[in-house]
């Protein structure tokens, strides 16, 4: 294998992993998201009931 294929090996891999940790942070934002929404929606049901 020549240096040219290595590297270029070497950097597709690079990009490679990369998109994957940039398809695992947004994945973990859209959780966060969706907790935090859910936390908030479940905090006013709960309100709303302790005051109902």
């Amino acid at each position: 294998m020549n240096a040219y294929a290595m590297y270029d090996r070497a950097e597709d891999e690079r990009d490679s992993r990369h998109v994957q940790q940039l398809l695992i942070e947004e994945e973990e934002a859209n959780l966060a998201d969706c907790l935090d929404k859910s936390l908030t929606l479940r905090l006013l049901q709960e309100v709303v009931v302790n005051d109902g």
